[in-house]
């Protein structure tokens, strides 16, 4: 062992307090790395694994595929494997019965699902879900018993009756709000019942290895593949998350993840040279004395240099042990968060891996390295004399940083003594917790403005039940069934209105009204079909403009003064031929009569639950003699949900082409939902700010232990203990103020940024923008209770050592 190596060791020793404060703080940065690391690899490693198992295992679909293109898929080697589902009918409760055959199955996951008996294989058998039988009039169904089931194969079709023979029983998700509906049947059955020519398939389907697909480029692949195989382009679905995860999650993805990578490592290499920095600025006196014994520069660079990486040796493997633990029982938790949550069991994976521990360890090294480089240089290259009597930031240029004199000094000016001697190691602390703290500001701008409540209102928009029409609009078949139909019985009419009001409990009860839409070319010619317009008040109206994904300029005003109405859905709307701003002629009724109204198409809502929209003062215009309500929102007493529910059900009980829907219902999904996305996201950002907290620590700390002598000198000439700590205390008072200054500063605006992006593109219940005040107060409060509690350790921790010990004390 050379001369260097063991002057290193003995510095280690000899500085015995701040080597583990360092080392504590490289340990638990190390660990924090690991963590974060291990669990990212985790979940990719186990979203990959359960890719299949959570979205099937299909690369995409063709929707409506006849067998001539089914035949031409088949000739295609890009294609290994297809399977086809088809759908038979539609029950008269809105089951669906499908043939699906076993490679569908497999790929869908169905076949999974099963828990009783098999999938049909011949003849009239039947698999279905619990409800489907249920639906039928069998509340306890048996594998061989007989159902009869009421189904159509379309619109055009009556509903006719046949028998079935359980086969099969399919799993139903315990806490689904909505009935799962489906059943299958045979091959057999349904080619028996669905001629050959009338035949169409949704085809799924796995590519070869030599086709380049992936999340990026999966949409234009398939269209591509559609175009070879005579498939209209509209009929392509991708399975977006299963390419992502368990092929290749695409440049632009792989960009995010990267991006949000570096983004935390270089906080917790900022983080981490402060800390170090501090430790080490201020053995720069003793590095003085070895410098005037004789030793070169580059024996002084070297004596620094491993110095600290002594203190990494022990400090990174300490720290990636406990991060690996700490990523193990983090990773359990939120797997088994997510099993609660989707019902679907994961396959377990091994979080370990040498590449990811190997990557932590070499980052954390090389920031222990970054931050000696500033402590070298200056050993480096200043003289012996320089060094020896060295002071922090008090070099030639920086004599602002020596404390003056004054006659009286009280506690506070004692500590902006303290903090302005040493200017740049205060700021350097700052800035570097406000940056640790910002990734938690970001998150609360993002999780703190999920609202429950707005995602639940997209489901009943009013009060705390939703009556609604159900209708259909082309069935041929029956036609009591479309909304023409309906509209002219009226099963919402004032009586009912009236009956509603009268519940005991109910508040308040609000109405919509719809009416049949037929528009008119140029030479008069009718459509052959109605289409659905609902009448928007001016807060409905805004509502649904701030939706997002609107077409054209949307104004109530304007609407209103100049009769236009404005078509329901985006999405559609190159399909319909329109043209913006175009006058055009339209028939309006109610069931009873009608009315002809010329007007301009405006533009387009993102997506409502009609054709087409107009405001309320148009309607009013056009003078219908009795309202057809669409839609009715009943608003009652807390504690009355229940009767109120109960009663309403008795009234309904007896209509038709009705249903209703509870807030309460859609709000406790919301609920899940939402509770999921913020558990996550904040478990993140905790991990990230524990990094600041060590940070306020270790400042403290060190500056404790460097001012120990100056300490015990103003305790000796009567500095009390009560003045000493409210000292330390006013020091992390400032900390904490300074921190919360640079983390609103950067968190908020950024955070802002996410919020806005998140709410164009439909995330999760983000609606208005508010500043989480809750989030940051917690925050804040965290920072405070901390740094007072340190500052009372430490001094408890002064008052251990006698006043000559501390008077003594040479660092």
């Amino acid at each position: 062992m050379d001369t260097v190596t063991k002057l290193a060791l003995a510095n280690d020793k000899k500085n015995r307090t701040r080597s583990i404060l360092v080392i504590i703080s490289i340990c638990i940065t190390t660990m924090l790395l690991t963590a974060i690391a291990t669990v990212g690899y985790g979940m990719v490693k186990s979203n990959r694994v359960n890719a299949g198992e959570l979205y099937g295992s299909y690369y995409g679909s063709f929707n409506g595929v006849d067998k001539n293109q089914l035949k031409e898929m088949k000739l295609r080697s890009e294609f290994t494997e297809i399977g086809t589902m088809a759908v038979l009918g539609t029950t008269d409760s809105d089951g669906k019965l499908r043939y699906a055959d076993d490679v569908s199955l497999e790929m869908t996951n169905m076949s999974g699902k099963l828990t009783k008996g098999s999938f049909p294989k011949e003849g009239n058998e039947i698999a279905a879900t619990p409800s489907f039988f249920k639906s039928c009039g069998i509340e306890n169904p048996r594998l061989g018993e007989t159902v009869k089931v009421n189904y159509r194969r379309n619109l055009s079709t009556p509903y006719g009756e046949e028998t079935f023979v359980i086969s099969g029983m399919i799993k139903e998700e315990k806490e689904s709000v909505i009935p799962n509906l489906s059943a299958f049947v045979s091959k057999e059955y349904y080619q028996e019942k669905v001629s050959e020519e009338s035949r169409t398939y949704i085809a799924y389907f796995r590519l070869d290895k030599s086709v380049d697909i992936n999340a990026d480029n999966g949409e234009e692949t398939l269209k591509e593949l559609a175009k070879k195989c005579g498939v209209d382009t509209k009929a392509v679905s991708d399975n977006y998350a299963y390419l992502m995860w368990a092929l290749d999650p695409g440049l632009e993805t792989m960009a995010v993840c990267i991006v949000i990578m570096f983004a935390v490592v270089l906080l917790s290499i900022v983080v981490i040279y402060n800390i170090f920095q501090v430790g080490i600025v201020q053995k720069v006196q003793e590095y003085g004395k070895v410098r005037a014994l004789g030793a070169t520069r580059k024996q002084m660079k070297t004596l620094i240099w491993r110095e600290g990486m002594f203190l990494g040796l022990v400090g990174i493997p300490a720290g990636l042990v406990l991060g690996y633990g700490t990523a193990e029982g983090f990773f359990a938790w939120l797997m088994k968060l997510s099993e609660e949550s989707t019902h679907i069991h994961r396959i377990e994976v091994s979080l370990f891996s040498p590449t990811v521990l190997l990557a932590v360890a070499l980052i954390c090294f090389l920031t222990v390295w970054a931050s000696l480089k500033k402590p070298m240089k200056t050993v480096a290259n200043i003289s012996p004399v320089e060094a020896m009597r060295y002071q922090e930031e008090n070099s030639k240029k920086e004599k602002k940083g020596i404390r003056k004199g004054k006659k009286d000094i009280s506690v506070l000016g004692l500590t902006r003594a303290n903090l302005a001697s040493r200017k740049k190691r205060t700021v350097q602390t700052i800035v570097t917790m406000g940056l640790s703290c910002v990734l938690f500001v970001v998150m609360a701008n993002f999780a703190g403005n999920m609202d429950a409540e707005y995602d639940a209102k997209k489901s009943v928009e009013s009060g705390k039940f939703e009556i609604a029409l159900d209708y259909s609009m082309n069935d041929t078949a029956y036609p009591e069934n479309n909304l023409e139909s309906i509209l002219q019985e009226n099963p919402i009419d004032e009586e009912l209105i009236k009956n509603i009001q009268q519940i005991e409990g109910v508040k308040e009860v609000k109405t919509r009204p719809v009416l049949l839409l037929k528009t008119t070319d140029k030479n008069g010619k009718e459509a052959k079909a109605y289409q659905s317009i609902e009448v928007l008040d001016r807060e409905a109206f805004e509502w649904e403009k701030e939706q997002g994904s609107t077409m054209g300029t949307l104004d109530y005003e304007k609407a209103s003064k100049n009769d236009e109405i404005i078509y329901g859905w985006s999405y559609w709307w190159d399909e319909t031929g329109l043209k913006m701003g175009e006058k055009t002629s339209f028939i309006l009724a109610d069931g009873t009569e009608s009315k002809t109204m010329d007007s301009v198409v405006r533009g387009s809502f993102g997506a409502v639950d009609t054709d087409w929209v107009m405001t309320e003062d148009t309607y009013e215009k056009l003078g219908f003699q009795a309202p057809t309500w669409f839609k009715v929102w009943v608003d009652c007493e807390k504690d009355m949900e229940k009767n109120v529910e109960a009663e309403l059900k008795e009234l309904l009980s007896e209509k038709e082409h009705l249903q209703m829907q509870s807030y309460e219902q859609a709000l406790k999904i919301s609920e899940n939902s939402i509770l999921m996305m913020k558990t996550m996201s904040y478990s993140l950002t905790a991990m990230i700010a524990v990094i600041s907290f060590l940070n306020m620590a270790n400042t403290l700390i060190t500056s404790v232990v460097i001012r120990k002598q100056e300490f015990g000198m103003l305790q000796a000439i009567g500095m009390t203990d009560r003045q000493l700590n409210m000292s330390l205390q006013a020091e992390g008072i400032i900390f904490t103020i300074g921190t919360v200054i640079v983390a609103m500063l950067v968190g908020v605006p950024a955070g802002y940024g996410v919020f806005r992006y998140g709410r164009a593109n439909g995330w999760l219940g983000l609606y208005k923008y508010h500043l989480p005040i809750k989030e940051l107060l917690v925050l804040i409060v965290f920072l405070v209770v901390f740094q007072v509690i340190l500052s009372l350790v430490l001094t408890r921790s002064q008052k251990k050592e006698s006043l000559v010990e501390r008077i003594s004390y040479q660092g």
